[in-house]
């Protein structure tokens, strides 16, 4: 049978209770319980309870229940995030229940480690671990390359360096002159003198924003906030020298220059920087200025000068002019080709006035998850003063749902070409006039002559005037005819004159019902027509069913299935307004006395386009 197992106070590594993390136990190969003879579970799991102990009342299989002996479980905690926080260690459960887990003691000596880190290397060293001690009599020797390693980082944790912009600057300073890593801890850092950066390969490292790392609810970001004089720049990274600085760059911070600062950071002379996932709170005028990041022609713009890594982050900053939002341009006002191409991923425009990029050539402009915030202009993308001459291209791998609209002045010759997903082209040509073309369901053509260089399809919306056909409906429900009368009349569509009607079908959505109704018929025809007028004559009480229009003028009254192998349906021509209507003859009883019943009645018709009158749909 299975043992309880109790207890356990499990914490992480600075000693706090794994609330409801989860314990979960692998048997290390198959085995078979002893008594009954069935196959154990290789993995069992819990959760902890708020104190880091087993639940109440949980059971395990002991390893002396099973067959073949030697088994063990390999046993590893969780906290409630997933985060491994204890293990993996080989457990074997044996001896009466219940099993206090805080009573544990290991049956296996573990391997001895050194931690030279916390002693010191010039002394004597002893090395102990469970059921061994040994003392060197040599000092501790420390390889040249761990050496090395180690004295390129620098820890800003108050012990050696304040956790002030100072101590900042002393770490930077106090790394050798190839450079190296100056790690932050969990802290926010006021800054009021600008920190300089002058050497080669310097990084500065944070434990990063709660919104970029999974931590826990205590998790203090690293933050350099300015305190200082406004004018300045919080962090200068760069040299007066004509060598360009090669490498560096910043890690996991957050940098609040405070609405004080001129720049948040102001970066000179330098290549192959590094930024990941900086967040820059509240910077003004210029929030990150990049100077002289050129390069020779032969490399190609910002062939080694570039902003390597994306999530940099730019909260509330204004640009150039905080009316005009961001403001981005080459390596010199007469040099636009500075930069060839910008790419944009996941840019959100949040400012007034849109996002307006002036004078890029090369390659173009790219954007790539692009959301804009105008109120009442969707996404909206301004290219070139009135009076270029340059072409552009706007290629959208999406579907639209909803409207776009391209406005152009076109000039003489010019023309706009616009690509469907569907694969339809249509082109335009002419100068000074706006030509509007719509989704392919929808045209209108007025008071312009229109020049196509490919087939034209007109395709209107419904009730619009044209000579294509096209279906109108109307539906009718038991309600709407209460006459106390097996036959009752309802008026369908009021057409205009000269109309055509191609074809007319029924579809019945509910059956008619109520009292002793056994059949609904239904007659479609004009107002007063003759016996041979339009009819749609069937029954009407099954639910589903489905009727065409009959062609009368062969048999009187009833006549035969439209398009059958022995009539042919004429279209009806309608030479005057008419009204259409159907009849209803129930067969049994009265409307008034009908509880249900609902048909739809379609008709495929057309008329000249000199016909502006619009049926009543």
């Amino acid at each position: 049978m299975s043992k309880t197992l109790e207890n356990g106070s499990f914490q992480d590594a600075v000693g706090t209770v794994v609330n409801a993390g989860t314990i979960e136990f692998v048997l290390s190969h198959d085995a078979m319980i002893i008594a009954g003879g069935q196959v154990a579970p290789t993995r069992v799991t819990a959760t902890l309870d708020s104190s880091g102990d087993m639940p109440s009342a949980f059971t395990i299989l002991a390893n002396d229940e099973l067959t073949p002996s030697g088994t063990f479980y390999l046993t590893t905690v969780f906290d409630s995030n997933g985060a491994r926080v204890f293990g993996p260690e080989r457990w074997v459960f044996s001896g009466a229940t219940p099993i206090d887990l805080d009573t544990l003691t290991p049956t296996i000596i573990d391997p001895a480690f050194a931690n030279p880190v916390l002693q010191d290397p010039s002394a004597a060293q002893t090395i102990t671990g469970f059921g061994l001690t040994t003392t060197s009599t040599a000092p501790l020797t420390i390889d040249t390359e761990t050496v090395g390693l180690w004295n390129k980082v620098r820890v800003v944790d108050g012990t050696k360096f304040a956790q002030t912009g100072v101590g900042i600057q002393a770490a930077i300073d106090d790394l050798p002159a190839a450079g190296g890593t100056v790690f932050l801890p969990e802290a926010t850092y006021s800054v009021a003198a600008t920190i300089t950066i002058v050497k080669h390969n310097v990084f500065l490292v944070g434990v990063g924003s709660g919104l970029e790392n999974i931590q826990s609810p205590t998790h203090a970001p690293t933050r350099i906030q300015w305190t200082g004089a406004s004018g300045s720049d919080m962090i200068r990274w760069g040299n007066v020298s004509a060598d360009r600085i090669a490498g560096g760059g910043a890690i996991n911070l957050e940098l609040d220059a405070a609405d004080i600062a001129d720049r948040c950071l102001h970066i000179t002379e330098f290549q192959h920087m590094y930024f990941e996932r900086i967040s820059c709170f509240r910077p003004v005028v210029e929030g990150i200025t990049l100077d002289q990041l050129a390069t020779p022609p032969t490399e190609g713009a910002c062939g080694h000068s570039s902003f390597h890594k994306v999530q940099v982050w730019a909260r509330n900053a204004a640009g150039d002019n905080a009316a005009n939002g961001l403001g981005i341009r080459g390596t010199a006002d007469s040099d636009p080709n500075g930069i060839t191409q910008i790419k944009f991923y996941d840019f959100r425009a949040e400012v007034d006035d849109g996002f307006a990029i002036v004078h890029v050539s090369g390659d173009g402009i790219t954007f790539f998850g692009v959301d804009a915030f105008k109120t009442g202009s969707g996404s909206t993308i301004r290219f070139a003063p009135d009076d270029s001459t340059e072409p552009f291209t706007v290629y959208m791998k999406s579907a639209l749902f909803g409207s776009i609209d391209i406005v152009s002045n076109l000039g003489t010759g010019q023309f706009i070409v616009i690509e469907t997903h569907g694969g339809l082209t249509q082109t335009g040509t002419g100068a000074g006039d706006a030509h509007v073309w719509r989704p392919s369901d929808q045209t209108r053509t007025s008071n312009r002559t229109e020049v196509f260089n490919h087939p034209y399809v007109v395709a209107p919306l419904e009730a619009q005037a044209s000579n294509v056909p096209h279906w109108i409906m109307k539906q009718v429900d038991f309600g709407d005819m209460t006459a106390a009368a097996t036959a009752d009349t309802f008026t369908l569509w009021s057409l205009p004159t000269n109309t055509m009607i191609h074809d007319i079908v029924g579809t019945v959505v509910t059956a008619w019902a109520g009292g002793s109704i056994s059949a609904a018929v239904a007659s479609v025809g004009t107002n007063g027509g003759a016996a041979n007028d339009l009819t749609l004559d069937d029954n009407f009480f099954g639910t589903g069913a489905r009727y065409e229009l009959h062609d009368a003028t062969a048999n009187g009254g009833k006549g035969t299935l439209l398009f059958d192998a022995t009539d042919k349906f004429a279209p009806h021509f309608i030479t005057s307004a008419t009204t259409i209507e159907i009849q209803m003859d129930l067969t049994g009883d009265n409307h008034v006395n009908a509880t249900a019943g609902r048909a739809r009645i379609y008709a495929l018709v057309s008329r000249p386009f000199g016909n502006s009158t619009l049926e009543a749909n």
